[in-house]
Formats: structure tokens, C-alpha cells, sequence
């Protein structure tokens, strides 16, 4: 078979431009997980100054119960906030960039799955009811 120097510049043309869009999509994914990590650390760290706990003990239970293991209402962290309220929306503010950041840390391994942004019921519960206004 005889290929040509036109052909051969076709292919390594196009071969450049797959290569192309495959790293822009990994820049983004890559962008976005740490963006999402930064604004799960922001929570985490106006969680640790409602509760007085400590990070590590934060993030392991937040891993926990984002993961289905509990629901928080049970757990002595919630019971022991005085503004339940800043709490809750903290808490869920947390749990929503956790999942967001594990999806797309996930992804990277597979760039052109897609990431369903949406929060479900079942990753993501309202964990804490909201009180009603004074």
C-alpha cells in the first residue's frame, strides 16, 4: 500500500486535535474538583467554628453520612450546635461539594463520562430540618 504525505498529515492532524480535546476535558474536570475541594474546606472550616470540633473529626463524619451511613440528626455533633439552622445549611453547603468533588475526582479516570450535577435524595438529604421563623 502506498500512503501519501497529504494522508499522513491528515492523520496526524486529527490524531492532534483528539489529543487536544482529551486534555482540555481533564484541565476542566481537574478544575472543577478543586474547586469543589476549596468550597468543601471552606465549610468544613465554618462547621469547625459552629461546633468546636476538631476538621478530621468533621470530614470523616461528613464521608460517613454522604456515603448513607447515618443520618446526622442522631449524631451528638448536631445535638450540641446552638444555631441549628446556620448549621443545617452549612452542613448540607458541605455535603453537596463532598459529593460534587468525588464525582469529579472519579471522573478523571474516565474523562468523557458525564457527572450528573444534580443532588439526589439519597447522596445528599436534607440531614437537618430547617426551624421555622421566630
Amino acid at each position: 500500500m502506498k500512503y501519501s504525505l497529504r494522508s499522513l498529515f491528515v492523520v496526524v492532524t486529527l490524531v492532534c486535535v483528539l489529543c487536544g480535546v482529551v486534555m482540555a476535558r481533564l484541565n476542566y474536570l481537574y478544575r472543577k474538583t478543586a474547586f469543589h475541594e476549596s468550597q468543601h474546606a471552606e465549610s468544613i472550616g465554618r462547621l469547625v467554628v459552629l461546633t468546636g470540633w476538631e476538621q478530621g473529626q468533621i470530614e470523616k463524619l461528613l464521608g460517613y453520612v454522604v456515603d448513607g451511613g447515618v443520618d446526622v440528626q442522631h449524631l451528638a455533633i448536631y445535638k450540641r450546635t446552638s444555631d441549628k439552622g446556620k448549621f443545617s445549611t452549612e452542613w448540607n453547603v458541605a455535603c453537596i461539594h463532598y459529593r460534587l468533588a468525588k464525582k469529579y475526582r472519579n471522573s478523571l479516570s474516565r474523562p468523557f463520562a458525564l457527572v450528573d450535577e444534580s443532588p439526589t435524595t439519597r447522596e445528599v438529604p436534607d440531614v437537618v430540618p430547617q426551624t421555622g421563623a421566630p
